[in-house]
């Protein structure tokens, strides 16, 4: 009982939370009225937000453990679904009913168009994600931590699916892609081990080398040479040459680049006539010495590979006592996504490819459709599909590591990362809502909106955590949701004002334009202000 009665002491206060989960909703409401064109996307990231909450809520909580990790990794495909299909399927939704365009010079217009509207949606899914974490879950770094942990083994196996895949098609078939994949192996090696006359000699040869200093540097770090010695001065040599490994690898990948970028622009006789004749012809024999890159290839492979071992070896100790179903369930998660992606992936195919092909023109869709006929026919519609899923959990994932380095580095407020997300996801939202030709009051509202979201939101959750949420103090959280409303008020009427003079001022013919850039203009500020 005390840990349940900790719990509910670590949540916002009722009073502030219903203010921000209202006027979250209201505002999502009339975002809706004002662009009814995106309610199948807002439905379904508003679906993948909950179910992001959800997820973090069933980690949260360490007697759900054994059921939480399966029920997280099932539910990460719905959830990517969610975040980022939803902004993707406005797109697609838009451009199939606008594109093509009559008129070329109307292109640009209408892709902004679509971009404003997936930018609504994307910052409506952001901030209903923010209600659900700020309500009644308290995001830390270490539910991060597991939900990272838990989202990586989920997309483990659909991703080494389609690598299996993908290597039968080109190792084991002997026509179609296995030609093309055998050429550009065989660059690569050629590239990499200077055999024949390769293109980019010296940035092959300083790739190498990048290679091996990278292997070295990771093996140091990872293997317990230090760990074996046991003496301090064992530790302090170990920290000096990582710092020069460090400092090395950086030199050598800066200077890659800078030979890249001179081979692709400069000819031979220009890159000769740099350096000098004598030293070109000495840097060449270096860079293109075969039998130099092998031992560099050789040093890079003997310490990635030791480096490998020693981590799955002190992974497998770390977890010798712990129980296996902490792996195997995201794992079971990942292969029963794999194999529903794999069941529905003729339909899935079908259904992307027909909303792509209807915001083509006639001559490019017929292309788009023949390359995709012979890429379903060598690889299988089942390839792309789980790809697809493999690309959505991903992208939750380094979401997840967003939020969680956001947490750390104190981009997000410890205290209330949620609301703040939410009022982020508000401001974005009614900004991009206002170039696509959201009225004034439905703009400036909206900045007040995500203004008091973040304010109420952030002051709930401090009194929460210092006086309980048992305790009367409504009258405070008013006085000061209040006194923040009249600030917002005050912005509205001075921003108000400025567009009145829009016209003049700004010299910006359209009146949607003009409130976009004045909201932006006055948001931005009091938004800054709000955070600081």
């Amino acid at each position: 009982m005390t840990g349940q009665a900790n719990d509910r002491d670590r949540q916002p206060t009722r009073l502030s939370a219903a203010l921000a989960v209202g006027l979250t909703a209201l505002t999502v409401l009339v975002l809706l009225w004002e662009l009814d064109d995106i309610a199948w996307p807002v439905a379904l990231g508003v679906v993948g937000a909950v179910l992001f909450g959800l997820s973090c809520w069933l980690l949260a909580r360490d007697r759900l453990e054994p059921v939480a990790r399966p029920l997280v990794s099932l539910l990460a495909l719905p959830v990517a679904i969610g975040l980022f299909g939803s902004g993707a399927l406005a797109a697609l939704l838009l451009a199939s009913r606008l594109f093509p365009v009559p008129e070329v010079a109307l292109f640009s217009t209408t892709a902004l168009r679509i971009a404003g509207h997936v930018g609504v949606v994307l910052g409506v899914v952001l901030a209903v994600l923010g209600i659900s974490l700020g309500a009644r879950t308290r995001v830390t770094p270490a539910v991060l931590r597991q939900y990272g942990q838990t989202t990586f083994l989920t997309a483990l196996v659909p991703g080494l699916f389609c690598v299996a895949v993908v290597g039968q098609t080109l190792v084991v078939s002997q026509d179609g892609p296995n030609a093309l994949g055998g050429d550009i192996a065989g660059l690569l090696w050629e590239w990499v081990t200077a055999a024949g006359s390769p293109v980019f000699a010296f940035a092959g040869f300083l790739f190498t080398v990048a290679l091996a200093v990278t292997g070295v540097l990771g093996a140091v770090v990872v293997l317990p040479v230090a760990e074996l010695d046991g003496s301090s001065a064992a530790k302090r040599r170990e920290s000096a040459l990582i710092s020069r490994l460090s400092q090395l690898a950086a030199v050598v990948i800066v200077f890659h680049l800078a030979a890249l970028g001179l081979e692709l622009t400069l000819s031979t006789e220009e890159l000769a006539s740099l350096v000098g004749p004598a030293a070109y012809d000495l840097l060449t024999g270096v860079a293109r010495s075969r039998v130099l890159r092998l031992f560099l290839l050789a040093v890079a492979a003997l310490a990635l590979g030791s480096a490998a071992i020693a981590l799955v070896t002190r992974w497998l100790a770390n977890r010798a006592d712990q129980p296996l179903g902490r792996g195997v369930g995201p794992a079971a998660g990942g292969v029963v996504i794999t194999v529903v992606a794999v069941t529905v992936a003729e339909t899935v195919y079908e259904t992307v490819l027909e909303l792509v092909f209807e915001s083509l023109p006639q001559a490019t869709q017929s292309d788009v459709e023949r390359m995709a006929t012979e890429a379903a026919a060598t690889y299988g519609e089942e390839l792309f599909v789980v790809l697809l899923a493999f690309v959505l959990v991903t992208a939750t994932l380094c979401f997840i590591v967003l939020l969680r380095l956001a947490l750390t580095f104190g981009y997000l407020p410890e205290t209330a990362p949620g609301f703040a997300l939410a009022s982020t996801g508000l401001f974005l939202a009614v900004i991009a809502a206002g170039t696509v030709g959201a009225r004034t009051p439905v703009v400036f509202g909206g900045v007040v909106a995500s203004l008091i979201v973040w304010d109420a939101g952030q002051f709930g959750a401090t009194l929460g955590r210092e006086v309980g949420t048992t305790t009367a103090t409504r009258e405070t959280e008013l006085l000061h949701t209040g006194a923040t409303l009249g600030v917002g008020l005050c912005g509205v009427a001075a921003a108000w004002a400025l567009y009145a003079q829009a016209e003049t001022v700004l010299s910006v013919a359209s009146a949607t334009e003009s409130v976009a850039l004045v909201a932006l203009a006055v948001g931005l500020g009091s938004f800054v202000i709000a955070l600081r």
